[in-house]
């Protein structure tokens, strides 16, 4: 497994790695176990990968087509997504979790 990106919640708690295009493994720390591992959007490039404050959502955006979603950090399933948001080359989550 290639390793391109790593993120985390600001508690650093739970934290995720991207390999190099797509696939995302979510762990949480604290509790020592392994949380999820799931297909993204993400595509390579850029810093496109973070994790919401409190370790619930992990974000992964794309730089063409697919814009940019969020993932349950627990399941790997899709909560939310804005194809109207393209070419971002780097993802940053308020303190409050609340923007993207």
């Amino acid at each position: 497994m290639l390793i391109r990106h790593f993120a985390s919640s600001w508690s650093g708690s739970v934290i995720a790695a991207a390999e190099f295009e797509r696939t995302v493994h979510v762990w949480d720390v604290a509790s020592e176990r392994h949380l999820a591992t799931f297909p993204t959007i993400m595509s390579p490039g850029g810093t496109r990968l973070a994790v919401t404050p409190d370790g619930k959502t992990c974000i992964a955006a794309a730089y063409h087509v697919e814009g940019i979603a969020g993932y349950a950090a627990s399941t790997g399933a899709e909560v939310w997504r804005r194809k109207d948001l393209k070419k971002t080359q780097t993802l940053r989550v308020s303190l409050d979790g609340r923007r993207v």
